[in-house]
C-alpha cells in the first residue's frame, strides 16, 4: 500500500478570511476528500491489524460530499456491524457524537451499542485487534479508550 503525506499550504498569510468562492469551493472540495480517505484509512488500517473477519464500516461524510455525517449512514453501519455482542462506535469529530447518538435511536435492529470518544486512529487499531482475539465488546471499548495513553515518542 502507498504511503502519503498531504500538504495544503495556502497560497497567502489570512487566506481562511480572504477566500473568494472559487477558492472556499475548492478547499471544501479537498477537505471533504481528506476527510473521506482519513475514514476509508482508518478502517483499512484497523482491518489490516484486526483480519479481514471483522465487520468495520466507515460511515463519514455526507451523501453531497458536504462536511457533516449522515444519521442514515451511520444507523446503516451499525446495524452491519453488529453482532451478538453488539457494536463500538468510534467518532473522529464535530457532528459525528450528535449523528451517532440520533442514529443509536433509529437503529431497527436490537443489540448494544457503545459510543465510545477514544482516540479516532489510535482507538480503531487498538479495538480491532482486541476483538481479533476475541475480546468482549467491555474488553474491545476499554482497549479503544486506553489508546489515549499511548506514547508515540
Amino acid at each position: 500500500m502507498a504511503e502519503w503525506i498531504y500538504f495544503i499550504h495556502p497560497p497567502r498569510e489570512n487566506f481562511a478570511a480572504t477566500m473568494t468562492d472559487e477558492e472556499e469551493a475548492v478547499w471544501d472540495e479537498h477537505f471533504q476528500r481528506l476527510k473521506g480517505l482519513l475514514a476509508e484509512g482508518v478502517v483499512e488500517l484497523a482491518r489490516q491489524m484486526g483480519g479481514d473477519e471483522l465487520a468495520l464500516e466507515a460511515a463519514g461524510g455526507l451523501e453531497d460530499g458536504t462536511i457533516g455525517t449522515d444519521v442514515e449512514r451511520v444507523r446503516a453501519a451499525i446495524e452491519r456491524a453488529m453482532s451478538s455482542d453488539g457494536v463500538l462506535v468510534l467518532m473522529d469529530l464535530g457532528s459525528a457524537l450528535m449523528s451517532a447518538e440520533m442514529a443509536v435511536e433509529l437503529l431497527e435492529a436490537e443489540g448494544r451499542v457503545e459510543l465510545s470518544e477514544a482516540p479516532f486512529v489510535e482507538g480503531a487499531v487498538a479495538a480491532a485487534v482486541t476483538a481479533a482475539a476475541g475480546g468482549s465488546l467491555k474488553a474491545v471499548l476499554e482497549a479503544a479508550q486506553e489508546a489515549r495513553h499511548a506514547r508515540k515518542l
